[in-house]
């Protein structure tokens, strides 16, 4: 009898831990992150008061249109019913593919801001980890999780 009452605990319990790897946005928190998502779209990227943040600033405009149309396919999930973590990092490999065009081009700070930038988008979602992907374009490869 208790095998039978564990194996059903056991049961409910796997199931839980599946559901609750989804993210589930309602409604209210969807606006709230549809509206970031637009303000991070409309936000002057790659410069601030002090000094400009790129190498080259002729690669700002292409640069910025590459991580709005990364902001727009985030904004796409966010509109779904349930979206994964999985699905995120998916647009997160994509979107970086995105910059291959001006790898080279870019310098070692500049990887960092897009990085960054790409941070900033993970924040607003509420995604803890780009699942090695922004390891992998900063520095050419994926550090393995430590045990």
């Amino acid at each position: 009898m208790w095998r039978i009452i564990r194996a059903e605990c056991w049961l409910l319990i796997s199931i839980m831990m599946l559901v609750s790897c989804e993210t589930q946005t309602n409604g209210q928190d969807r606006s709230a992150t549809i509206t970031k998502l637009e303000a991070f779209r409309k936000k002057k990227k790659f410069v601030d008061d002090t000094h400009p943040r790129l190498s080259h600033a002729t690669l700002r405009p292409a640069l910025n249109r590459k991580l709005n149309r990364v902001a727009n396919d985030f904004e796409r999930l966010v509109q779904q019913p349930t979206v994964t973590p999985q699905e995120y990092q998916a647009a997160i490999a994509t979107g970086l593919r995105q910059f291959d065009d001006l790898y080279l081009d870019l310098d070692t700070e500049d990887r960092e801001w897009i990085c960054l930038y790409f941070e900033e988008l993970m924040d607003i979602v509420g995604l803890e980890s780009s699942g090695g992907h922004l390891n992998k374009f900063m520095y050419g490869l994926n550090l393995p999780d430590r045990p």
